[in-house]
């Protein structure tokens, strides 16, 4: 649950949906070092790359952290090349 609501920002208050790290852990009754540890120790068995893993992700999160090469060898985010067609 950490893990997914790391990769989604859902701890930035600044978003529309978030909600505290004190509040996972007290639905779940686990403490912050351990659920903190061992949601690092996930994210590296896993090798998930922040904010654009498929499936983990919001789509736009996904499509601003995910970088594309083009044939011509331009390197941009998946959204700017969605924009371009």
């Amino acid at each position: 649950m950490h893990v997914i609501a790391r990769m989604n920002f859902l701890f930035d208050l600044a978003q529309p949906v978030h909600l505290t790290f004190d509040t996972i852990c007290g639905h779940f009754q686990t403490s912050e070092t351990t659920v903190g540890g061992k949601a690092t120790e996930i994210e590296r068995a896993l090798k998930l790359r922040q904010h654009c893993e498929p499936g983990l992700c919001r789509n736009e999160l996904m499509e601003s952290f995910t970088i594309v090469r083009l044939s011509n060898g331009l390197t941009l985010s998946w959204k700017m090349a969605k924009q371009m067609g």
